[in-house]
């Protein structure tokens, strides 16, 4: 296994249904299903939705499989992204807002990946 440095470091952005169920534990290989290259080269480093409370039941919901970290929760785009430092981060927050959390990422330097659409 890599070193946890030389991972690739993803935020989640969007806790709702795709944020959690298809990407969180898909990629932590949740009930079967996952990539299980994601655990080896990658890493879910923080999540991040503007309702904090979804953002702590997602996260009590990740603890139902173990994971070997803590990942820590923020409730504003902003904040995370000055005090983190993610490769990528995935957006799954409702659709109309899409634009503006890709430019903020963006604008921080920060490689995005979109579940559909990309914009309305």
């Amino acid at each position: 296994m890599k070193n946890e440095k030389s991972k690739m470091r993803f935020l989640i952005v969007g806790l709702g249904g795709r944020g959690l169920s298809t990407f969180a534990k898909g990629l932590l290989i949740w009930k079967e299903k996952g990539w299980p290259e994601f655990v080896e080269k990658a890493q879910i480093c923080w999540l991040m939705d503007t309702n904090l409370e979804r953002c702590k039941n997602g996260m009590n919901e990740l603890k139902r499989k173990p994971i070997p970290y803590e990942i820590p929760l923020f409730d504003n785009l902003e904040k995370a992204l000055k005090e983190t430092t993610p490769n990528w981060t995935i957006i799954c927050t409702p659709d109309r807002s899409h634009t503006d959390v890709c430019l903020k990422c963006l604008e921080h330097g920060v490689n995005i990946w979109v579940e559909k659409p990309l914009t309305t």
